[in-house]
């Protein structure tokens, strides 16, 4: 099984209603996916299902209190198939 680090940039929405954006790199060879989350329980609940790295969800919300941009990385796996 293959196990990489990815990325993740979280940044405070600056115009408009309030939210986050989220960029997402698998590997760095990727293209980023950019996701838009609408408030800090949205954030929470994407961030439940990330496989974080040294750091939990209500962490990443609590820097976000006072950062407008953090960067966190991912364990990401893929498993052999055959």
């Amino acid at each position: 099984m293959a196990v990489w680090l990815g990325q993740l940039v979280i940044s405070k929405v600056t115009h408009g209603k309030p939210g986050f954006r989220v960029q997402y790199w698998r590997n760095p060879s990727m293209t980023p996916a950019f996701l838009g989350l609408e408030s800090v329980e949205d954030l929470r609940r994407y961030l439940r299902h990330c496989r974080l790295s040294n750091t939990t969800p209500d962490e990443v919300i609590e820097q976000l209190r006072t950062a407008s941009r953090i960067t966190l990385n991912t364990i990401e796996s893929e498993e052999k198939i055959g």
